[in-house]
């Protein structure tokens, strides 16, 4: 699903910045009312971009392809840290050759599904720990 959305969307994103620059290379300095909307337009495909950044990183984050799972989980618990500035402690093996990827992912998506801030808003998880 993650290669699927970045290769549909990725290409079709940079195709269209790079539309963008070739108009300003052609826009007469005269027609400001059109610049002004180019560039709030490449404001647009730039956040375009980052969103679709986040969404390939929710699906999927490449921490744990790159170094598995107990570092992507680690991760997460450091990104709960910054946008909480609540500490939390991960315990977690380095065992991660002896997980299938799919199983990875399965447990990674468990951790952060009990993360208080997945859906962007810190919320108090069921028990009193994660």
């Amino acid at each position: 699903m993650r290669a699927k959305f970045t290769m549909s969307s990725g290409p079709t994103l940079t195709a269209l910045r790079m539309d963008l620059d070739w108009m300003a290379e052609r826009l007469p300095a005269e027609m400001q009312p059109l610049r002004e909307k180019r560039s709030a337009m490449v404001k647009l495909v730039e956040a375009a971009v980052a969103a679709t950044r986040k969404i390939v990183t929710d699906l999927r984050p490449s921490i744990l392809d790159d170094l598995g799972l107990a570092a992507a989980v680690r991760w997460q618990a450091s990104e709960f840290q910054k946008h909480t500035g609540i500490p939390i402690e991960v315990k977690a093996p380095d065992a991660d050759g002896k997980i299938e990827r799919d199983t990875a992912l399965a447990l990674f998506r468990i951790f952060r599904r009990r993360s208080p801030t997945w859906h962007g808003t810190p919320r108090q998880p069921a028990s009193g720990s994660i």
